[in-house]
């Protein structure tokens, strides 16, 4: 094990993911949190909401973080989450002044000139506040997240991101999403070549092209289900005409058309035809969601450490379709059993390759701070509960 990590130190990095990929030593994650625990947190959290008019939420998100980070284990130690209610709290309370001086001249101009079109000008920076928002939360959660006593932490300028982030998000636009995949992998490659582990950087050597295959077979398939749709919408136009030529042959008073044709096989037909491919995309784009979580995992590296995905599209698929069943059978009630088979999911279908006791890791002494953590609460950009 000592030759490879030296044999690792000293590869050029364009040979370094070739390297980790043979390496045989896979070190698995585990997740052991008991969903009963985790529906207690949920609910305290929630009536504590209730009578604290939503100001424990800071408290009860960090109370529940703990808890799931301390879940995972890799290689015999657990994860620990070490941020705090009040870090949040006055994130908050630092990130209602920002908004407020981003829409004020806004406001301002609407007021000067009620009529006008040229106020929402001043609107444009709050394209910017997304994106910064999502990227300095982010930081903010690495930096209070660690292994072995060591920190994870998030490098790099929040506005460089946020540009990228709307430079892609025009191209995919312009391009009818043909260019996504390249948009997806950009963004993600900026976090990672910011992304450490104590002193060890994050690396990268994935590439959107590598997508491009399923990405466009899920295209053509979105578009010949829009073909689908299109055709159920002319069968409906179509028909209705020919229902009003019957209702008026046989004297029907109080009957419209639409009444008339609902009943006739047709109509079943042209329903189907233009709410099936609503179904049906968004289970075929699953095949290029699984493809990038490979291209995502795959090719992460740190130091002599790699990752690898076992993510298959019918898993993926028995995920969301079973998320989505839980979330309408319960009325939201079962949001914190879906948190667990999705955190479960994760920990299941990734694993480290490499020697963890070879690898030399030293403790940084950085930490972010929460402010753009508050921002994300502003904007209300929770993608789950925690």
């Amino acid at each position: 094990m000592a030759d490879q990590a030296f044999i690792a130190d000293n590869v050029t990095e364009q040979a370094r993911p070739k390297l980790i990929q043979k390496n045989s030593i896979i070190n698995e994650i585990t997740y052991d949190s008991r969903t009963g625990q985790v529906y207690k947190i949920w609910l305290l959290n929630l009536f504590m909401n209730i009578i604290t008019l939503g100001i424990y939420n800071f408290w009860g998100k960090t109370r529940l973080r703990k808890y799931v980070a301390g879940s995972f284990s890799l290689h015999g130690d657990r994860f620990e989450y070490t941020g705090t209610g009040k870090e949040l709290f006055l994130g908050f309370l630092k990130a209602i002044p920002v908004l407020f001086g981003i829409y004020t001249p806004f406001l301002i101009a609407a007021i000067i000139a009620p009529d006008a079109a040229w106020p929402v000008v001043f609107l444009l920076l709050f394209f910017y506040v997304i994106p910064v928002a999502l990227y300095s939360a982010l930081r903010y959660r690495l930096s209070r997240l660690q292994w072995r006593g060591i920190r994870y932490r998030l490098e790099g300028s929040t506005l460089k991101y946020a540009n990228l982030f709307l430079w892609r998000g025009f191209l995919d636009i312009i391009s009818l999403g043909i260019l996504l995949p390249y948009s997806d992998i950009k963004k993600y490659q900026h976090k990672v070549k910011n992304a450490y582990y104590g002193d060890i950087p994050f690396s990268f050597s994935g590439n959107g092209k590598n997508l491009m295959n399923i990405h466009l077979a899920t295209y053509a398939i979105a578009i010949g289900l829009l073909f689908i749709v299109l055709l159920g919408m002319q069968l409906i136009s179509a028909s209705l005409p020919i229902a009003e030529i019957l209702m008026a042959a046989q004297g029907t008073p109080g009957i419209n058309s639409l009444q008339l044709f609902s009943g006739k096989p047709v109509f079943l037909t042209a329903i189907a035809f233009i709410l099936l491919p609503f179904l049906l995309f968004p289970l075929a784009r699953l095949m290029y969601k699984t493809a990038l979580i490979h291209e995502m995992i795959n090719n992460l590296h740190a130091a002599d450490i790699g990752f690898r995905s076992t993510v298959t599209t019918i898993a993926l698929l028995k995920l969301k379709l079973g998320n989505f069943f839980i979330l309408i059978g319960t009325f939201g009630i079962g949001m914190p059993y879906i948190m667990q088979r999705n955190l479960r999911f994760f920990a299941e279908h990734t694993q480290i390759k490499g020697d963890l006791e070879t690898s030399k890791i030293n403790q940084t002494a950085s930490q972010k701070s929460a402010d753009a953590e508050g921002l994300h609460e502003v904007l209300d950009l929770n993608t789950g509960l925690i």
